[in-house]
């Protein structure tokens, strides 16, 4: 390795330790905490989660009495799930709703073409997560004018045509979400690369580089997925689409059914998911792949899904803010690198909205937090 080589590399580890340092930042103040306050000689304790809304520190809490209960995991869990409905369920909506109306308008052609536009993106972050070499451009040259780049592998170049094959195949079918349908694109994703593990689920035990968590036993994997496909079909008609398609994407890397290839399938299956709802899908970006793997790792290890839940709709929003017709905030020039905003989007900005809250808002209204808290 040549020096100017060694240098960069040096540079994009650099790169990748910050962002992991900003993002626990970001996570230690988006969190659940038990908080003792003392008030005229008596303790009463509170479930505090805390975030940050357009710059300011906010609040949400939730009052426990004078003893912590005994089911305090159980009371974290509700509290969260009450969190993702107030602070992301009516923004998810909107999106829904919005992307709905605006698609309503446009022509066959020119989703075919938003659709493959967006493929080549989510082809080349994918496969860079994963380690690829190939940057955008490279495989925008490959996927639209097949010109094959100097100095790449030949299994990456596969793996760029192989990886749009199977999302235009998943775009594209007819039939219901199965395990059988992952295996194709799975078989479609390898076949000119690893033929051996090409749509067939590991006959061995895998282990993450890395990482604390250990994928289960591979004899454990073909009832894990029943499993899975059991919760999706009980959930897949009441759950918000969104969190459905989060969900399935944390469970679904989290059993590690494949040799390789279980982060691209996740990320497959979670666009398809989307993509079946009328919602916009979701490019994860090589360029927050440290947070990326940090939340994923964190949720496992602490086996707490909120953890991933927490990244999932803060990226999916900014992604999608273009839908957001109420939201105030501007994209700034780190939001347009990351999430792939147009100039037009920064421009436009967005209104303020001026809907009064509700009571039961008001009753949980946001506030800053409270000096003297002691955290448990």
């Amino acid at each position: 390795m040549n020096i100017e080589n060694k240098d960069h590399t040096t540079y994009q580890h650099f790169l990748i330790k910050i962002e992991r340092f900003l993002y626990l930042c970001w996570h230690i103040f988006n969190m659940v905490s038990v908080v003792k306050r003392n008030r005229n000689g008596k303790s009463y304790y509170y479930l505090i989660y805390s975030f940050r809304e357009n710059g300011k520190a906010k609040h949400i809490e939730k009052f426990l009495g004078k003893k912590l209960p005994e089911n305090i995991e159980a009371v974290k869990k509700e509290f969260n799930d009450q969190i993702i409905q107030k602070r992301w369920f009516p923004q998810i909506r909107e999106i829904r709703k919005n992307y709905s109306l605006e698609h309503e308008k446009i022509s066959e052609i020119v989703k075919t073409k938003e659709f493959r536009h967006f493929g080549i993106r989510f082809t080349h972050d994918s496969n860079r997560i994963e380690g690829s070499s190939m940057n955008l451009e490279d495989v925008r040259n490959v996927l639209q004018f097949n010109q094959t780049p100097a100095n790449k592998p030949l299994e990456e170049i596969y793996e760029t045509t192989n990886h749009m094959k199977a999302y235009e195949n998943m775009i594209n079918t007819k039939e219901d979400f199965s395990m059988d349908l992952i295996l194709d694109w799975h078989k479609t994703l390898f076949e000119q690369t690893n033929l051996e593990i090409a749509g067939k689920i590991r006959d061995s035990d895998v282990f993450i580089v890395g990482s604390e968590f250990t994928p289960p036993n591979h004899e454990l994997v073909e009832g894990l997925l029943k499993n899975l496909f059991k919760w999706y079909n009980a959930e897949k008609e009441t759950l918000d689409p969104a969190l459905l398609s989060c969900l399935f994407h944390f469970r679904f890397v989290s059993i590690h059914p494949f040799k390789d290839g279980n982060g691209r399938m996740s990320r497959m299956v979670m666009n398809f998911i989307l993509y079946r709802n009328k919602m916009p899908m979701y490019d994860i970006s090589y360029k927050i792949r440290a947070s990326y793997f940090f939340a994923l790792e964190r949720a496992n290890v602490k086996n707490n899904e909120i953890h991933f839940i927490q990244f999932f709709y803060k990226n999916y929003l900014k992604s999608n803010h273009k839908y957001l017709k109420s939201n105030s905030k501007t994209p700034s020039r780190r939001d347009i690198i990351k999430h792939g905003y147009s100039p037009i989007d920064l421009k436009k900005g967005v209104k303020k909205s001026t809907r009064k809250l509700t009571s039961e808002e008001k009753k949980n209204k946001f506030s800053d937090l409270t000096n003297g808290d002691e955290f448990i």
